[in-house]
């Protein structure tokens, strides 16, 4: 875990000394607020429709069918107007690339020469940075939340299943902390290769050099890249293959408790929705945690631009109003 808690705390040490702005958390805030609303949708208004339209059928109750229906229509409606909250999510995410930028250019001296990724690091490192950063809390947050809701509806639905639904955390956090470890030294490798390709292309394009050291850094490129696709598919294989295997274990035995008269029917089918539902979020927001380790050596490269001294030669820039 040791892996996973270092790219946390980097994660935290790059809010604090470069997101912490009224745009990137306004719009948190708002994303925030959306996240919750979808997570009661996806982790408890569906499973207990689908409980409701099938106690309501097989009882030929309208009244259940009947809410079992809203339920399904709240859902709908709730995800497309919240929807609007992602709005200043995603404009916060843009307006701090700038300011990190312009921050960063601040901070840094002109200098000839020196190290090769220097531009590909402002450039391009940055917007890798703070995409990573929407998508881990794209993914982690409404996903865990609705892990969490669907977990508590299984819970809720039958206590057995509910634990039986907890099996797979420990294979999650296996490969999880595998990815962490393997992923910071392929995306190192990646990211200064593809910083040293921006700056090598700019020099051939110029008439200042070969093309010799452009492939040179392509070939190193491509060996990073390589890693972290291998590490991808490991994470993306295990965690799809837990991901039905614990949900069909909990549908083998609440057919078991249904056919023994301690579960309806309409609770085994939300059960099962409850089940697929938490597995497919608890997928995604563990993959956010793999998107940290990922994040982690690009941030280090982000922090290593800044001059120690604050020096600068020139008139600092600023910022559009």
């Amino acid at each position: 875990m040791n892996a996973i808690v270092k790219s946390a705390k980097l994660h935290w040490r790059f809010y604090r000394e470069f997101l912490n702005n009224r745009y990137f958390n306004v719009g948190l805030a708002a994303a925030a607020a959306a996240y919750a609303l979808r997570a009661a949708a996806s982790g408890m208004f569906i499973p207990y429709s689908l409980q409701e339209v099938t106690n309501g059928l097989f009882n030929r109750s309208s009244h259940l069918l009947g809410q079992g229906l809203l339920l399904l229509a709240l859902s709908g409606v709730i995800y497309a107007a919240s929807e609007w909250g992602f709005k200043p999510f995603f404009q916060g995410i843009a307006r701090s690339i700038s300011l990190i930028k312009i921050g960063l250019v601040n901070s840094m001296a002109p200098r000839n020469g020196g190290e090769r990724d220097r531009i590909g690091r402002l450039v391009n490192d940055v917007d890798f940075v703070m995409w990573n950063v929407g998508g881990i809390i794209n993914s982690m947050f409404p996903n865990a939340l609705t892990a969490f809701v669907a977990e508590m509806t299984l819970f809720e639905m039958s206590p057995l299943l509910g634990l039986i639904g907890l099996v797979g955390l420990p294979i999650y956090i296996a490969v999880l902390e595998h990815y962490v470890r393997g992923v910071h030294i392929a995306r190192a490798v990646e990211r200064r290769a593809y910083g040293e390709s921006i700056q090598a292309a700019s020099e051939y394009m110029e008439g200042r050099a070969g093309p010799d050291a452009f492939i040179v850094a392509m070939e190193k490129w491509l060996r990073g890249i390589d890693k972290n696709i291998h590490l991808d598919r490991v994470y993306w294989s295990i965690s799809f293959g837990t991901g039905y295997a614990v949900p069909t274990a909990i549908a083998l035995v609440g057919v078991d408790l249904a056919n023994k008269g301690r579960l309806s029917i309409g609770s085994l089918v939300g059960s099962m929705s409850a089940a697929l539902t938490m597995y497919t979020a608890l997928v995604n927001a563990f993959w956010a945690i793999c998107l940290l380790g990922q994040n982690a050596v690009v941030i280090d490269r982000i922090f290593s631009m800044r001059e120690p001294n604050g020096q600068r030669s020139q008139s600092p820039a600023q910022p559009l109003p």
